[in-house]
């Protein structure tokens, strides 16, 4: 790469550099120019009479004006990302949390699953479904499938597990189920742990999977 080529990368590398144009672009010359035609927009607007002001005070509170202007949108956007950076977090984060933490198994008793039955579960599932409570229709088929899975001795049920930790013991020992276990544990994540409504397609599509995973698909 010669000298001209390694200027031509460094100019194009550049964020502010127009590869149309050829032109540098100034941001900041840009920003402040909008600035300062909302500024006489305003003037015009409230028919503010400037004609007192010479004209040094005018440039002089329109450079104050744009600076203001400038702090304000930046720390509205610095809000915005942090608010934005907040949601991704706790989106990740809920599928990672103890299930303890969200009162997945509330009504169950953690130490003995072995009185529990998939099937009876299953039954108070749909007994929800029947009085349109789908969250707690969907929690509850959810704890089917896990309890499903530790009487197959495929997993070991703990609240202080996250349904990341079921996803890699169910990957070890059945890979080809834990795609629609997946699924499952992104629809609980989604509905339970995220506190969103739910409807009987979101029930039904749960239930193609969670059948799947137990091996009753028809």
């Amino acid at each position: 790469m010669n000298h001209f080529d390694r200027a031509m990368q460094d100019v194009l590398s550049r964020p502010r550099y127009n590869a149309l144009t050829g032109r540098a672009i100034d941001v900041q010359k840009i920003i402040s120019e909008m600035l300062y035609k909302f500024f006489d927009f305003l003037i015009d607007l409230f028919d503010f009479d400037l004609s007192n002001i010479s004209d040094y005070n005018v440039e002089l509170f329109k450079r104050i004006f744009t600076a203001a202007a400038i702090i304000i949108a930046a720390g509205i956007v610095a809000a915005i990302l942090i608010i934005i950076k907040k949601r991704l977090k706790n989106k990740t984060a809920a599928i990672d949390e103890p299930f303890e933490h969200n009162n997945l198994f509330a009504d169950f008793d953690e130490k003995n699953f072995d009185a529990y039955t998939a099937d009876a579960i299953i039954l108070s599932s749909k007994n929800f479904a029947e009085q349109k409570k789908w969250r707690d229709a969907i929690r509850y088929y959810f704890i089917a499938v896990l309890v499903d899975l530790y009487k197959r001795h495929i997993i070991q049920i703990k609240k202080s597990k996250t349904n990341g930790q079921l996803k890699i013991e169910l990957n070890r020992a059945f890979p080809k189920i834990a795609e629609p276990f997946g699924i499952l544990t992104e629809l609980v994540h989604y509905v339970w742990f995220g506190n969103k409504e739910a409807g009987p397609a979101q029930y039904e599509y749960f239930i193609k999977n969670a059948e799947i995973v137990m091996g009753r698909e028809s």
